[in-house]
């Protein structure tokens, strides 16, 4: 919702966003990522600026079922546009993807491009387990957007007692 005035300069109605994510999904059981995502069709490129009437658009798909396998990741420089923000700008991270994936990797993980600290992979948060802890990259700073899943995902369940920090 904070997002909206951000781009919009709009606000946006919680009560009707929730009521049209359970809309949505109905009565569907199970495990499912729902995508809210805000727009204006009436805003056009060469008038940018007009006031905003944001509309929602709510999708659904069904969540992973099966825990991944590790995977080979390629490290690239990069930092977000507009990062406090969580908006749909993908093609830099999935431009990323497809040049690792065709170099023989799996996915691309992000490093900040002048200090070469880890931040994310394209459309997944980054975390690390040793045998004491679980490390999340990158901390939850001002000016970063934090994913809605914030705890890494627990590989059966092994990690769950771990204490977990940021770095």
């Amino acid at each position: 919702m904070r997002d909206c005035r951000a781009v919009f300069d709009a606000d946006l109605d919680p009560a009707r966003v929730h009521q049209l994510m359970r809309q949505a999904v109905g009565d569907r059981g199970g495990s499912f990522v729902v995508r809210v995502t805000v727009y204006d069709p009436a805003l056009d490129l060469g008038r940018i600026g007009g006031d905003a009437e944001p509309h929602i658009l709510v999708t659904h798909r069904a969540a992973a079922s099966a825990e991944l396998p590790p995977l080979r990741v390629r490290s690239v420089p990069f930092a977000r546009d507009t990062p406090e923000v969580k908006h749909v700008g993908l093609f830099s991270q999935l431009r990323a993807r497809r040049r690792a994936q065709r170099a023989g990797f799996d996915d691309a993980l992000f490093v900040h491009p002048t200090d070469g600290t880890i931040s994310e992979g394209g459309t997944w948060n980054a975390a690390f387990i040793d045998a004491e802890h679980v490390v999340r990259c990158p901390p939850p700073l001002p000016g970063r957007q934090r994913g809605v899943r914030v705890g890494p995902r627990r590989a059966r369940g092994s990690a769950s007692h771990l204490p977990r920090h940021s770095r």
